[in-house]
């Protein structure tokens, strides 16, 4: 059986499966890798070279999708960087499919055409919005009700490949899902990640029986979410109420929603907020101003409004709840009540 896909002629009988080269390094990638292994022939996996970790970044660890390609007895590439001999070498393995999912590194012209077919890629956005490397961070930030997984041809323009069409409805390859109220970055990336995997197995499908099409995407709507940096946890207190959760959210877990916690008589002491909720207090609170309530509740002043801390990781210790950490902090304790003796901002 002869199938024209994307340009190239499959020949395919019923039983046979398509050679892959999987690309990927985060949690995102796993269940798009392992979509791959139930639908195709995984031939090689690509994935970032293995980064120091860990208190003092002493250990080397390697990636999830390393872990699970070891597992599995896979071919493992950590290329870099592209170069011509890399190339070559990705030329070799003769797939008919490359499949990149949050691999963490953009690939030039000459990596996207070494499959015989095509390039895909899992991409946790609703495009043509959100392109770039942190679209979940800026689904949140933005206040998106919806978020959602895309899968489309891998072009060397950021993100703006056709999206992935299959069957003879030609059905995009692209699923929305709500997003809730106290949804962090990580768990939305967790759902997100299950939602590409159900939509690599129906496109691996579409390509093995010559359903897929394209559909150009609309560049005029397209918006963009560069890569985030660690300064960018920095939580600004002046902000309003909903701004700010908002940013602890999108922020959690990495680079961490971070602020410093300045109390009388001590040196300011870095906090991360691991989450927050709205609070009913409608007291005048200044941004950044600190109030304990019950003896438990922290209340903390925005430009607009209050919110409530629920968990926090102070530096060198332990994740902690809000009530944990008044009661290991005389400073609150004493100040509990009492408007102002203890700010958060910057250090």
């Amino acid at each position: 059986m002869r199938r024209r896909v994307g340009g190239a002629l499959l020949e395919r009988s019923k039983t046979s499966r398509l050679r892959l080269v999987f690309m990927g390094s985060d949690d995102f990638s796993v269940p798009s890798l392992e979509a791959c292994l139930a639908a195709a022939e995984v031939v090689a996996v690509y994935t970032q070279p293995d980064r120091r970790s860990g208190r003092g970044r002493k250990k080397l660890s390697g990636s999830p999708v390393k872990q699970l390609a070891a597992a599995r007895g896979l071919c493992v590439e950590q290329p870099e960087r592209f170069d011509e001999e890399r190339v070559e070498k990705l030329r070799g393995f003769a797939a008919d499919l490359t499949v990149v999912a949050a691999y963490g590194q953009l690939l030039p012209a000459a990596a996207l055409s070494a499959a015989r077919v095509d390039s895909i890629n899992v991409h946790a956005s609703l495009l043509p919005r959100h392109r770039g490397a942190s679209p979940v961070a800026a689904a949140i930030l933005a206040g998106d009700s919806e978020a959602g997984v895309t899968i489309m041809k891998l072009r060397p323009e950021l993100d703006a490949g056709e999206i992935i069409c299959v069957g003879e409805e030609r059905r995009r390859a692209q699923r929305a899902v709500p997003v809730a109220e106290d949804e962090n970055a990580g768990e939305l990336s967790a759902r997100l990640a299950r939602i590409g995997g159900e939509l690599t197995v129906e496109v691996l499908a579409a390509f093995a029986d010559g359903s897929v099409t394209y559909e150009k995407q609309d560049g005029t709507r397209a918006t963009y979410a560069p890569m985030m940096r660690k300064s960018e946890g920095r939580i600004d207190w002046s902000r309003p109420a909903d701004a700010v959760l908002r940013h602890i959210r999108a922020m959690t877990p990495w680079p961490g929603a971070h602020t410093h916690l300045h109390a009388p008589g001590t040196e300011p002491t870095r906090v991360v907020v691991l989450g927050a909720r709205a609070c009913e207090v409608r007291s005048e609170c200044h941004p950044g101003s600190v109030r304990v309530l019950d003896e438990a509740r922290l209340v903390v002043g925005t430009g607009s409004g209050c919110v409530e801390l629920g968990r926090v990781k102070p530096a060198g210790r332990k994740e902690l709840g809000a009530a944990e950490f008044v009661r290991g902090c005389r400073a609150l304790r004493e100040s509990s009540g009492r408007n102002g003796d203890c700010w958060l901002g910057d250090a």
